[in-house]
């Protein structure tokens, strides 16, 4: 049998530091946050490129946690309407609809799989308020475009990077004329999965660069863990 994906052979490649970073969490007796979590979220943080990150159980929560945040901020309202990817993992929208917001599904393009950008525009309406992008098979969702629109009618752009972890894109990202706390490619979701080029175990990460989004997201977190 020819693997698909060979998970095994790739683990394997960084199997000592894979098992020596298990023993020492299970010797600990954290499992929960703590130490290890804390030198995770700061280099993870340097590897993306953020200042902060956040470690949640899983990519669903770090995405709802985004979304609260922003409800938190005042941002977002209940009602209010994301443009989604129609070629996506149920949980980018059930992060949408736990926060009682409306998700709007955009086709993807046939080349690429990723939201299509040229049929965004046709989608927004006056309750639109962000545009969630999701990262799929190691390519990069942004466009131009997209950050032309998020300008053009003053929306969030939150990215949701299942698959495409430290991708970088080529193309000059357009300047965002709103404030730090709200700024264009502010609030990232890092999450693993099954079918991840990356696969290691399930985790989920809030990458962000305000401290005042860092900690709105860490209260949504404790009151959910609450």
């Amino acid at each position: 049998m020819i693997k698909f994906l060979d998970i095994q052979a790739m683990n394997a490649a960084h199997g000592a530091e894979i098992e020596e970073a298990v023993l020492r969490a299970t010797r600990s007796g954290w499992y929960l946050r703590g130490e290890e979590t804390r030198r995770f979220e700061e280099a993870y943080a340097r590897y993306i490129g953020c200042r902060h990150a956040i470690g949640c159980g899983n990519g669903l929560d770090a995405l709802r946690l985004i979304f609260r945040a922003y409800i938190e901020m005042g941002v977002l309202h209940e009602g209010d309407e994301v443009i989604v990817p129609a070629n996506t993992y149920i949980a980018s929208i059930l992060a949408v609809t736990d926060n009682r917001l409306k998700p709007i599904f955009v086709e993807p393009n046939a080349e690429t799989l990723q939201i299509d950008d040229t049929l965004i525009e046709q989608a927004i309406t006056p309750r639109t308020r962000a545009i969630l992008i999701v990262h799929l098979y190691g390519r990069c969702a942004y466009t131009e475009h997209i950050g032309h629109l998020c300008n053009k009618h003053n929306l969030l752009l939150i990215e949701d990077n299942a698959q495409a972890h430290g991708c970088m894109s080529k193309l000059k990202m357009e300047s965002y004329e709103h404030s730090d706390d709200n700024s264009l490619h502010q609030v990232h979701l890092e999450k693993d999965f099954q079918f991840s080029n990356e696969v290691r175990w399930p985790k989920g990460k809030a990458t962000v660069n305000s401290q005042t989004n860092r900690r709105l997201i860490q209260i949504s977190k404790f009151r959910i863990q609450n």
